[in-house]
């Protein structure tokens, strides 16, 4: 900085000298007008070096500020990163939720208990059903309820719907959990209603059911739909109804 003052300071000055050189011989030969005109430029070159000489100084003081700022900056990033390098941040991440674990309900095929149809008057038609967990996860408070009922063969389509609110107001059972994997089948016999006269003519014999429960991912029904009917060969055999282990998740 003090250099260029000085280179500053010379070059005024040398301009002073040959300005003042200029005004003595235009005065010693009497060219007053010439010896004015070298006056005021001279003054305007050597006002304008001043000027430049502070103007340059100043930059550079601004240049040098910045500068330092600029390394200031510096020295506190790097001792920020040698902090992070010595002392890493600890970040913890919470592992996604786990998916909700479904499983299944499912009722076993039913087996008539005591004497086989044909049916008669004040016998009670008894049917063992069986019901597990089919799935890979714990099943929930199942609560199963199911009707024995005998129908005439016209009645075979549709006897679930038919008969699904008396299904709703019949007595319930079970209730408890059930491991995966066939871990618990529960039996359970159910009995019908006393058959009458007119009933017991009939040759159907059906068992209905809903089992409502629950795993990780909500709440389900699975119905119960089987009949076992006289074949052409005078045999009993059973059949699956449409609704026979249809599950539907319920609102929870």
């Amino acid at each position: 900085m003090l250099g260029d003052i000085l280179i500053a300071a010379g070059i005024g000055f040398t301009q002073f000298v040959i300005t003042w050189y200029g005004i003595h011989v235009s005065v010693e030969r009497h060219r007053v007008r010439n010896a004015i005109i070298i006056g005021v430029i001279g003054a305007a070159g050597i006002g304008l070096t001043v000027w430049g000489a502070i103007r340059g100084s100043l930059t550079q003081q601004n240049l040098q500020a910045q500068l330092t700022e600029l390394r200031r900056g510096q020295q506190t990033t790097n001792a920020g990163i040698q902090d992070i390098k010595s002392n890493p941040p600890i970040v913890n991440v919470n592992p996604p939720p786990p998916m909700p674990s479904h499983t299944h309900l499912f009722f076993e095929v039913g087996h008539v208990m005591g004497t086989p149809p044909p049916f008669a008057k004040g016998i009670k038609p008894a049917v063992n059903i069986a019901w597990g967990n089919g799935g890979d996860f714990v099943i929930r408070n199942a609560v199963v309820r199911v009707i024995i009922v005998v129908i005439r063969d016209p009645e075979l389509n549709g006897a679930f719907n038919r008969y699904r609110s008396k299904v709703i107001l019949s007595p319930s059972v079970g209730g408890g959990d059930m491991p995966a994997h066939l871990g618990r089948v529960v039996y359970r016999t159910f009995y019908g209603s006393e058959l009458t006269d007119a009933i017991a003519k009939n040759e159907v014999l059906c068992g209905l059911g809903i089992a409502n429960w629950k795993d990780d991912s909500g709440h389900y029904e699975t119905t119960y739909a089987e009949c076992t009917a006289r074949e052409s060969d005078g045999g009993w055999n059973w059949h699956d109804l449409p609704e026979n282990n249809r599950e539907t998740k319920l609102r929870n």
